[in-house]
């Protein structure tokens, strides 16, 4: 029992054997190094969230995302506390599994991997479309802003190259995705000082604003859903928690440290972006060239306004290299996301095991990183026909995908409070509802009412046939799972429920107590 620890739950008599697994990687990171890895990823969200939302909201677009901020602080708030509870990686469908079972843990799984896909894909495009900065400098890099076919061969050859490089596993370095991270954060920062300085006008932002017609209400409502986009990436601290120091400190430290920071950020620059490029009619429609002109490269479009043409130059071309290299690694977040969750569910027999099977010389999950690196570069094939389509698709499909999977872990975190008072959760969401011996967490129950309203208004939507992508990727999952993922003996005795000395039923691993499976010692779990 070396590796087990007593501990006493809410009640007298709630006492439990906790079996932990021994960490496969050095808990080496601080809430400085989780706060960057974090940050990169969801800071790079607003080089191509600002556009395709100023697309659907129009004068309301600094509005939509304040809204759609307050959906993210929630969600944060409570990976925080799961996390801190359950620091594995997986997030949403680790959650899912310890709270309700496998086959609900199964789903969420399996939506997440179609997040990481939209990921990958909208954050390649957008890393091409800043390219187009040096237009006038490279024939080439003008050719791909203001061709098609271009740009999306352009992206699809991006994606392909990550395919091989993770593939052969070519790791970035850390260190290098730290320095950028900070760097996003400090050029974003110096932006949006500037552009209060240089750009804000308060009585074009509110000129820019006309109420149930730019936007319509139903546009906006969309527009809302779409800024979820903006806060892609919130799972990464979930996924780094077992290289942790203290994810019980940290965790909860670093995800306030990005929701302040990614506040500040998506408060100000839309309304920046709104007073440089005023809502006006063309061609009987009301448009911003936010949304036309700059979609591609929306931040790129801001700092082109500034009045010191010296300046403007210059951070153009700061914004276009930064962007892009931020964009690529965002990509490639995306590709080792799908990679690490596929063969963590391939190996709890929730996948077929050929996800799992590693390349005979490079030991990476290759099947894997192919099918869904294939995907990703599907996603922007629209862009060939109809231009400015595959940004709406990809970003309406990463937000139908990200919002199911916030709403579970919200409902996730809430039943584990009830189902398992006696979890130790060394950080708790602020604002609780006293509710017989336990708690309701009010900002569960506000955060799952929202984004259960945003899907909703995303599936009724259908923004460029995204719903029925969802519906067929919810399909297809059914179809995997019922060819070669049924759970085994393991896998499906990996969760079964006991009841504790206070009558509350909690997760056991049936596995002997003496000799732990690989994939029970993955959970906290008790031994029958």
């Amino acid at each position: 029992m070396g590796d087990s620890v007593a501990r006493r739950g809410r009640r007298p008599g709630d006492l439990r054997i906790v079996v932990r697994r021994p960490a496969k990687l050095p808990r080496t990171l601080g809430p400085g190094a989780l706060f960057a890895a974090c940050y990169g990823n969801v800071g790079s969200s607003i080089y191509y969230a600002l556009g395709v939302t100023a697309a659907f909201a129009l004068g309301l677009t600094p509005v939509a995302l304040i809204l759609a901020g307050f959906i993210f602080v929630t969600t944060a708030l409570n990976y925080a506390e799961g996390t801190a509870a359950l620091p594995h990686a997986g997030g949403s469908s680790s959650f899912a599994r310890r709270a309700f079972n496998q086959p609900i843990g199964f789903i969420v799984g399996w939506v997440q991997l179609l997040n990481y896909t939209a990921t990958a894909s909208i954050s390649a495009y957008f890393a091409i479309g800043y390219l187009g900065v040096f237009g006038k400098y490279v024939g080439l890099f003008d050719l791909l802003r203001h061709n098609d076919a271009a740009h999306v061969g352009a992206t699809a050859l991006l994606i392909g190259f990550l395919i091989v490089v993770n593939i052969i596993g070519i790791q970035e370095s850390s260190i290098l995705n730290l320095v950028l991270a900070f760097a996003d954060l400090i050029t974003q920062f110096v932006l949006v000082i500037l552009g209060l300085i240089l750009i804000l006008n308060i009585q074009t932002v509110l000129h820019n604003i006309h109420l149930g017609v730019a936007p319509t209400w139903g546009s906006f409502l969309a527009s809302v859903s779409i800024a979820m986009v903006t806060y892609t990436g919130i799972e990464t601290i979930s996924n780094l928690s077992e290289e942790a120091k203290d994810p019980g400190r940290n965790v909860p430290l670093a995800t306030w440290w990005v929701i302040v920071a990614v506040l500040f950020v998506s408060a100000f620059l839309p309304t920046i972006g709104m007073s440089a490029f005023p809502v006006h009619m063309e061609h009987g429609v009301w448009v911003t060239d936010l949304a036309t002109k700059f979609k591609d490269d929306p931040v790129a479009g801001i700092v082109r306004q500034f009045p010191v043409q010296q300046l403007a130059f210059w951070s153009g071309i700061w914004v276009g290299v930064l962007a892009f290299t931020i964009l690529v690694i965002a990509t490639n977040a995306g590709l080792i996301g799908i990679s690490r969750l596929s063969y963590s569910l391939a190996g709890v027999d929730l996948l077929p095991k050929r996800f799992a099977k590693l390349h005979p010389k490079f030991q990476t999950p290759y099947i894997s990183i192919i099918v869904f690196g294939v995907v990703a570069a599907a996603l922007v094939l629209p862009g060939i026909v109809v231009h400015g389509a595959q940004i709406d698709l990809m970003a309406a499909v990463y937000s139908l995908a990200a919002t199911f999977a916030f709403c579970s872990a919200h409902l996730s975190v809430m039943r584990l409070r009830f189902i398992e008072p006696g979890l130790h959760r060394p950080y708790r969401m602020p604002w609780n509802i006293k509710f017989g011996r336990e708690s309701i967490p009010v900002l569960s129950v506000v955060g799952a009412l929202f984004i259960g309203t945003v899907f909703t208004q995303l599936v009724f939507q259908n923004i460029s046939n995204s719903t029925f992508i969802f519906i067929g990727w919810l399909a297809l999952g059914v179809l995997v799972a019922g060819n070669g993922s049924r759970p085994t003996r393991r896998g499906r005795d990996m969760f079964t429920k006991d009841t504790a000395r206070d009558g509350s039923s909690r997760s056991s691993c049936s596995s002997p107590a003496t000799a732990p499976s690989a994939a029970c010692s993955s959970f906290w779990c008790s031994p029958p």
